[in-house]
């Protein structure tokens, strides 16, 4: 039987990772699909970096709520998901898998260069 792991990071240091792989998707990446209308945007986007790639949706609607979705893979092996609610930035984030290493420092480091 495989021993399920459960996710360690919650709180502010799971919304700022999932803010960091929006920012750094967002300047750097390529968008996979996008659709709005008068009341609702979707965007969908993904990054391939040598830490892994980054792939998220985000959901929002005219009523100020919204969601999304990320995944963090090296290959096969899925480093990061996360889920949660999205206005201007990440908030209530789930971690359904999180498991740490250096693609968190080198994620670190390439948010610092590209945030500004």
């Amino acid at each position: 039987m495989t021993k399920k792991i459960e996710p360690t990071i919650q709180g502010k240091a799971l919304d700022d990772l999932v803010n960091q792989c929006l920012i750094v998707t967002d300047r750097r990446g390529r968008v996979l699909g996008k659709h709005h209308t008068t009341v609702t945007s979707f965007l969908s986007m993904e990054y391939q970096s040598d830490y892994g790639k980054i792939t998220f949706a985000v959901y929002s609607s005219a009523m100020g709520n919204g969601s999304y979705k990320l995944t963090v893979t090296e290959g096969r092996t899925i480093l990061f998901e996360a889920s949660g609610n999205y206005t201007a930035c990440p908030f209530n984030s789930k971690a359904e898998i999180y498991n740490p290493g250096d693609w968190e420092k080198k994620l670190e480091n390439e948010w610092r260069r590209v945030k500004s």
